[in-house]
């Protein structure tokens, strides 16, 4: 996979270490903190300073999520229930 780079990187860590397939596969799992190993953290946060194909992703995700959090914290518990209900019926007629 090809990789779109946006300006030249710090010492440590090479983006070309990981390509965006593998960056956007364990995008929530980086964003969400849940990754284990330091070295694929680091690989990661180095691929997303420099690709212009993966950052916009990254940016748009993370934006989201803080945005469903406050959403999710702010919204009334009936409203909660109908957007959650949508999704469901939307993953089954999917599935």
């Amino acid at each position: 996979m090809r990789l779109f780079w946006k300006r030249k990187g710090p010492a440590g860590p090479r983006p070309q270490d990981i390509d965006c397939g593998q960056v956007m596969q364990r995008l929530y799992e980086y964003i969400d903190g849940e990754l284990d190993d330091p070295d694929l953290v680091a690989r990661i946060r180095a691929h997303l300073e420099l690709c212009q194909r993966c950052y916009p992703h990254y940016g748009f995700e993370r934006a989201f999520l803080r945005f469903l959090a406050e959403v999710r914290d702010g919204a009334p518990p009936n409203l909660r229930r109908r957007v959650f209900q949508r999704i469901l019926e939307e993953e089954t007629r999917k599935g």
